[in-house]
């Protein structure tokens, strides 16, 4: 009986890797093939623009229509499994607009580089990048 820690290390891990160097070759030879000019393409790089806020959105939406005590309250039960088309759509709306006006932010990034500035004055240089 494997465990999944089991499977991810010895199985998955060096499978995701051997990948990962063949799409790389592969992406720096003169024709690269389909599957890497897909990957490299204008909807798929627009999805993994997404991949943060997505990861930063999808629980608290989950939370809303599926965790039984929220959603009692708000919907008077779960959502059923149909529903799941509708809550993704709303996940990738509320990420496009995550990304847009928050992570794309040029006011965000001002001071996300304060607070660097800030917590490197307070840790003496030790969060510096080298």
């Amino acid at each position: 009986d494997f465990n999944d820690a089991i499977i991810r290390g010895v199985l998955f891990v060096p499978l995701f890797t051997k990948f990962l160097k063949a799409m790389h070759r592969d992406a720096l030879s003169k024709e690269p093939s389909s599957i890497t000019k897909f990957f490299g393409s204008k909807p798929m790089a627009t999805l993994g623009s997404l991949a943060f806020p997505m990861f930063i959105v999808h629980g608290p939406i989950g939370q809303i229509f599926y965790k039984k005590i929220i959603a009692k309250k708000l919907w008077g039960k779960p959502m059923p499994h149909s529903f799941f088309p509708f809550y993704l759509a709303i996940v990738l709306g509320l990420s496009h607009l995550v990304n847009e006006y928050f992570v794309k932010s040029k006011k965000v990034s001002a001071i996300g580089g304060q607070v660097a500035q800030t917590l490197s004055g307070w840790t003496s240089g030790i969060l510096r990048d080298s």
